[in-house]
């Protein structure tokens, strides 16, 4: 295999890999918990998110702003999860504090 090969079939092992947890969450869905479902639907969204940036590498089409946006959502999603699971007042206003910095760093880094 050339280099060209390996890289295109690591780079599709990894946008693939996000399946695993997915089916597993399918799987035992009603075991589940709350957090674990939230999982759950964060890793459906950025499957989704995932493999539409892959497409459109391949079609030559610019993805890094679609990257951009992604890193916020994450950020945004991740934070939400903390700040509901957290009951530190410092820690919870931590979070809020540095989400909104996140976002206008990000407004201008867009």
């Amino acid at each position: 295999m050339n280099s060209l090969t390996t890289y295109k079939t690591l780079v599709t092992l990894s946008a693939s890999s996000i399946l695993l947890p997915i089916g597993g969450g399918f799987f035992s869905y009603n075991r589940l918990v709350s957090i674990e479902k939230k999982l759950l639907a964060y890793f459906i969204l950025f499957a989704f998110i995932e493999f539409n940036v892959s497409w459109m590498a391949r079609h030559g089409i610019n993805n890094m702003p679609m990257f951009h946006l992604c890193s916020l959502m994450e950020y945004i999603f991740l934070a939400f999860l903390y700040y509901q699971f957290i009951q530190s007042v410092w820690l919870r206003s931590t979070i809020i504090y540095s989400s909104i910095f996140y976002l206008l760093f990000s407004g201008f880094a867009l």
